[in-house]
């Protein structure tokens, strides 16, 4: 029989037991307490929210209400239709459970329905719910998603849910050990052997009377980074200013060559072959400005280099700032 074919024909013949099941009270209660009859009318109550929930599809919403009518009525109605919402809902670990819990109260209350109904889900349970088996050294402590993993079930299949479980083993003056475990949809049966953890290595200790040497680098490491800033810095406003130098100069050689005539001033433009002159003058004392930053930078980078351990590696630097059609490129190589 295919799984749907089995979920629809469980589902009718749940219906059927749940609604005989106003009619078996006394029978159904295995706990010596008596229920009183507020009990069972609570229960009931909360039985009947349950099968509404369930009817429009909330199964997450049933459930915590076949659990409370459980635990108030002692009825294996809501034991039986408490395993069927957790089947439903995902949760078939507590599922396969529960089935086995309504078995034995369907066993007591002489209710062949429901104990066939609890042997044919925990069959179809049996061959979906994967297994995880964790095998841990005497004295290796583990928790699994933070919480204890007990001894008592060390080398024993425990039926666990699809999802991710962090398993954490530790012991006392131990490292710590840890790996993730990956549980899919389809059946599996995971063992995991936990490794004895190593011992955590011991402190180092001083002898006594000598204080450890400690040598430090930080000056000379913030030092050299400090020269290497400045070198670039001053480079990059050498060849700025180089770069200004060059389009004044041409700008100056383009005013003067309108403004003369030959090899005197035109007429009417003294003013503006001035104008040329002081800013070929500019030009000139910019360039000078910017050569010496360039050679400041060089410096800089040279002492940088010199202390730090990649002074046998080639360093280029390539400023280029582009005027309409002049380029200036200056190129360095150590």
């Amino acid at each position: 029989m295919t799984a749907p074919s089995f979920s629809v024909l469980s589902g009718v013949a749940l219906a059927l037991m749940l609604t005989a099941s106003a009619g078996h009270s006394d029978a159904e209660a295995l706990s010596a307490q008596a229920v009183t009859p507020a009990d069972e009318a609570q229960a009931e109550e909360l039985f009947r929210e349950g099968k509404a929930l369930m009817a429009e599809g909330y199964v997450h919403f049933a459930c915590p209400k076949f659990a409370l009518a459980k635990r108030i009525g002692k009825g294996g109605g809501a034991a039986l239709a408490l395993a069927v919402c957790h089947e439903k809902d995902g949760q078939l670990v507590a599922a396969l459970a529960e089935f086995r819990d309504a078995l034995v109260v369907a066993e007591a209350s002489n209710r062949p329905d429901r104990v066939s109904l609890a042997h044919t889900h925990i069959a179809q349970l049996e061959r979906t719910v994967s297994t995880l088996t964790i095998v841990a050294p005497t004295g290796v402590h583990v928790r699994l998603n933070d919480a204890p993993w007990e001894p008592s079930r060390y080398n024993v299949p425990i039926p666990v849910d699809p999802g991710d479980y962090v398993v954490r083993a530790e012991a006392a003056g131990k490292c710590v050990w840890q790996v993730t475990v990956h549980v899919g949809l389809v059946q599996t049966a995971q063992r995991l052997d936990v490794p004895n953890v190593d011992p955590m290595p011991a402190p180092t200790k001083s002898k006594p009377g000598r204080a450890p040497i400690v040598t430090h680098h930080d000056g000379d490491s913030h030092s050299s980074s400090k020269r290497l800033v400045l070198a670039r810095l001053a480079i990059g406003v050498g060849a700025a200013a180089i770069g200004v130098s060059a389009y004044a100069g041409l700008s100056a050689l383009s005013e003067r060559t309108a403004a003369t005539c030959g090899d005197r001033i035109c007429p009417g433009k003294s003013a503006q072959y001035e104008h040329a002159r002081s800013m070929a003058t500019a030009a000139t004392a910019i360039g000078a400005i910017g050569l010496a930053a360039i050679g400041s930078g060089f410096a800089f980078l040279i002492t940088s280099h010199k202390g730090s351990d990649a002074r046998n590696q080639p360093t280029r630097f390539v400023p280029r700032i582009e005027f309409g059609a002049s380029t200036v490129t200056v190129v360095s190589s150590f």
